[in-house]
């Protein structure tokens, strides 16, 4: 029989523990999260194809195991899961009891992928949007699990280093061109800040666009560059690569985050910018709908639209969030005339998230779950 314990010393997170990318970002919130509230769960690094840097040598190494443990949580997706599974199981069989942890964007989880899922003993959703989508297709429990966001800044970088305008009010956005541009709407996010200039041409006010992955889409750039061009000077393209401290530095100096997205499985920048006290004009729909509400965030109205070929995989069926960009761009006139209500709902954000998103508070969340996990295991 296997042996379980009252801490988290059986537990196992299963991952990419040092990638700089979301799914890394998510296994290492959880660790932190059971970390706040009792003994660190253990580690282990499926690929191990990124070397971690000095500060997350001194962070994880102690938790890296090559074993299973009785209770093991898989962050990967759906697409992931058969050559996974197939990796860890070369050398042993990977015991225990499996949860796996995934992230989707849209609103219906591909039925392929669900097959796939449906091989682990439960399934962990990060949002109710993903919980939902999952509960349709998948057989195996679905047990909705927020996640954290807490951010420690290593320094403190002012706007003179990242090259904006000392009296602008900043807006900020990010886009990542490895990914599908259209769920994340550039487009919309330049048309709602061209109208704000429109309606207000002698206010300072300024766009920055912190860009990812230029070199996989180099044309998508130069379109994005022609049309930043029209607004003479009021944009900045960030392209370079940036530590994790300066991403959120960068955020600290902004005024505002906006995010027109269509979909979002969770909205990490969403997270981190109320967190860091920033009002956030966003879309009012999927995931970050989680933990925006309207005392803590400006919610963008939308009306659903077919997903169309091309735009996401697995488009077939799917409708997403087609933002109301003129009320995004209401928002934004709102913030430029009267900054001190955006900090006013900056304050309130940051407390929201501190009480119900942090370490801590999720940390209970997993070790309650957990603990149902470990009766019934010992139940049997």
């Amino acid at each position: 029989m296997t042996r379980i314990n009252n801490d988290s010393s059986d537990v196992c997170l299963a991952g990419h523990p040092f990638a700089p990318i979301g799914m890394g970002e998510h296994v290492r919130a959880t660790f932190r999260s059971l970390r706040a509230v009792y003994t660190p769960p253990r580690l282990h690094d499926i690929y191990k194809l990124v070397q971690p840097n000095e500060a997350e040598v001194a962070e994880f190494s102690g938790a890296m195991i090559e074993e299973p443990a009785p209770i093991n949580v898989f962050h990967i997706n759906g697409n992931e899961v058969d050559q996974v599974w197939t990796h860890i199981s070369h050398s042993r069989p990977w015991t225990g009891y499996n949860i796996v942890y995934p992230l989707w964007e849209l609103p219906r989880y591909p039925k392929e992928w669900a097959v796939e899922l449906d091989r682990f003993d439960e399934i962990w959703a990060a949002s109710r949007f993903v919980m939902e989508g999952l509960q349709e297709v998948c057989t195996k429990p679905v047990v909705h699990m927020p996640l954290a966001t807490e951010i420690k800044l290593d320094s403190f970088m002012s706007r003179r280093f990242f090259g904006l305008p000392e009296a602008d009010y900043v807006f900020l956005f990010f886009y990542d061109l490895r990914s599908y541009s259209a769920r994340k709407n550039p487009q919309g996010v330049l048309e709602a800040f061209k109208k704000l200039v429109e309606k207000r041409p002698y206010t300072k006010t300024h766009l920055v666009i912190k860009v990812n992955g230029v070199d996989t889409n180099p044309q998508a750039f130069e379109d994005l560059k022609l049309q930043v061009h029209e607004l003479h000077g009021r944009v900045t393209l960030i392209d370079r690569m940036m530590s994790s401290n300066e991403v959120k530095n960068l955020l600290r100096c902004s005024d505002c985050f906006v995010s027109l997205h269509r979909s979002e499985g969770y909205g990490f920048g969403i997270a981190e910018a109320m967190v860091l006290g920033k009002p956030v004009i966003a879309t009012a729909y999927s995931g970050n709908m989680d933990f925006m509400t309207e005392d803590t965030s400006l919610a963008v109205g939308y009306h659903l639209v077919p997903v169309l070929e091309g735009e996401y995989p697995h488009h077939e069926g799917q409708r997403w969030a087609d933002p109301d960009y003129e009320q995004a761009t209401s928002y934004m006139v709102k913030l430029v005339d009267d900054p001190a209500m955006g900090r006013a709902i900056g304050k309130k954000a940051r407390l929201h998230m501190q009480s119900y998103f942090d370490y801590r508070s999720t940390g209970l969340r997993y070790r309650d779950r957990l603990n149902e996990i470990r009766a019934a295991l010992r139940s049997q």
